[in-house]
């Protein structure tokens, strides 16, 4: 049985549109909706005003024994039977009923469980999905609620959600927000379900859906848009084109007026492209971001520090201050978001040694962080002490670095040049106590090609081969296995670049 979320390469069925036909002297009784194929609606005066037919007229009997041949709807338990049958009676209703008996019938359906595979198999059979979506673009308040209700509720079932994708409900929802800005939570709910289809995302790109969500942003300031976007921007051809309609302005006015968790979650997304980072180094921004950081809200001050991370090139000193609070006194998520920041400030100073040196406490507080069970905040710790240099966390470091690289995935983490060039300068002290943990340590990060050719630059090997002779043997065997790694790399990459040689030269023969 083919997978539902396997929808690449399946077309997407389009719903044949409303066309309202009326005479501008005439209130209900001259009024005509139509539709294809896809159920038949039409308007008529009788009852209320309205009244929705179904084109297929179907004996009850009949239809019930011809809907189950299929071996889905044969495994129904009992109950699900009663409740399939129920809902094919009631569905009727919705399809071929006057305005309030359709607005009461949708609202019966709230006393089922629509999430049910036989309540997806009774909509399905009746074609109930289609008429749904066409509620939505009419220009009835209630009738377009109570359908955006029953939609909400039942797309939260894989099988519906897809459903409603396969025949272009994206773009409906969508245009349903725009036209009249009636029931954008329950909409953006509904478009949430579907965007968990890979191809969702790009119907909405193609679709111009992007650009109407971007503007019912500046419009509504609507947290549950950027529950949408958020997941849109899960597609980096997204990203762009978000930023390419002026998302960007829109996230100013807005964080400056008022912040929540989605708003700058969808910041720190955004604000890794660096094209949008340019546009967005903004004093205002930081100055709000660090205003509204409260330690009672993990996730909000989480999140602001991520996207700190990507504007730490204008931070000021008040705002360096309020990280190291952070980092200080914090729980450990924004604990490392916070490190993280502060590292980006540090790159960002050219003499940031008195500026650190001002702080009270800082030397005692990352000492006391080095004894965290946690990796990623020893790891934050770790590029912090990289950058301080400082002769009292020469040792904590060393030895810290040299347990976590027992781990081969930290030994790829922390193959950057920083860290490597921090590890150079400690081979200048001379100290003894250093020299097993530096050469484990080098020896760990020569495993991965790449780190080899960061240690050849920044000119390690000229004291690996002093420490070869040293007098203990364990600091003996691994700066000469270093280097052996390191020289191995150098012969691989020559033996490469010969044969690219010799390729070369037989070609051009």
């Amino acid at each position: 049985m083919t997978d539902i979320f396997d929808i690449e390469n399946q077309p997407i069925e389009r719903r044949s549109s409303i066309r309202l036909r009326h005479k501008k002297t005439d209130d209900d009784e001259s009024t005509v909706w139509s539709i294809g194929s896809n159920g038949g609606l039409s308007r008529s005066s009788q009852d209320d005003g309205l009244v929705f037919q179904n084109n297929e007229q179907l004996n009850n009997n009949e239809d019930d024994e011809r809907l189950f041949s299929n071996d889905d709807r044969m495994s129904f338990t009992r109950e699900q039977l009663v409740e399939y049958q129920q809902l094919i009676k009631l569905l009727r209703f919705v399809k071929s009923a006057g305005r309030c008996t359709t607005i009461l019938s949708l609202a019966l359906l709230h006393d089922y469980n629509l999430q049910d595979q036989s309540a997806f198999f009774a909509f399905k059979d009746t074609s109930t999905i289609n008429v749904l979506l066409n509620f939505l673009e009419m220009f009835d308040r209630d009738l377009k609620l109570n359908a955006l209700y029953v939609l909400r509720n039942a797309c939260e079932n894989a099988s519906f959600a897809y459903e409603i994708f396969h025949l272009g409900g994206i773009i409906t929802i969508i245009d349903s927000m725009c036209l009249d800005h009636i029931g954008i939570e329950e909409s953006c709910m509904i478009l949430i379900q579907l965007l968990k289809f890979r191809r969702a995302r790009r119907v909405i790109r193609r679709c111009g859906g992007i650009s109407k969500l971007i503007t019912l942003l500046d419009e509504l300031s609507d947290h549950n848009i950027f529950q949408v976007l958020i997941l849109l921007c899960q597609s980096e051809k997204n990203k762009y084109v978000c930023i390419r309609y002026g998302i960007g302005k829109v996230l100013l006015k807005i964080i400056l007026n008022n912040t929540n968790y989605s708003i700058i979650s969808l910041l720190a997304i955004l604000l890794q492209i660096p094209v949008f980072r340019m546009q967005m180094m903004e004093k205002d921004l930081v100055v709000a971001l660090i205003n509204r950081i409260d330690v009672t809200k993990t996730d909000l001050t989480r999140v602001i520090c991520e996207s700190l991370y990507y504007l730490s090139m204008i931070i000021d000193n008040h705002g360096f201050e309020e990280l190291w609070t952070l980092f200080k006194l914090s729980s450990l998520s924004i604990q490392i978001a916070a490190g993280s920041t502060i590292r980006n400030c540090l790159l960002a100073i050219a003499n940031h040694g008195e500026l650190i040196r001002s702080f009270d406490g800082i030397f005692y507080l990352i000492l006391n962080t080095l004894s965290t069970d946690n990796i990623d905040l020893l790891c934050v710790t770790l590029s912090l002490i990289a950058e301080i240099e400082n002769l009292q966390l020469s040792k904590p470091f060393c030895d810290a670095l040299a347990n976590l690289l027992d781990l081969s995935r930290n030994q790829k983490q922390f193959g950057n040049r920083r860290v490597i060039a921090a590890l150079k300068n400690y081979f200048k002290q001379q100290n003894i106590e250093l020299s097993r943990p530096l050469t484990k340590t080098i020896y760990d990060l020569s495993l991965i090609p790449s780190n080899c050719v960061i240690l050849h630059d920044v000119g390690i090997a000229s004291d690996l081969l002093q420490l070869i002779a040293n007098d203990d043997p364990i600091v003996q065997e691994k700066a000469a296995n270093a280097l052996r790694n390191m020289r191995q790399l150098l012969d691989d990459n020559r033996q490469v670049e010969r044969t690219l040689n010799k390729n070369i030269s037989q070609n051009s023969r």
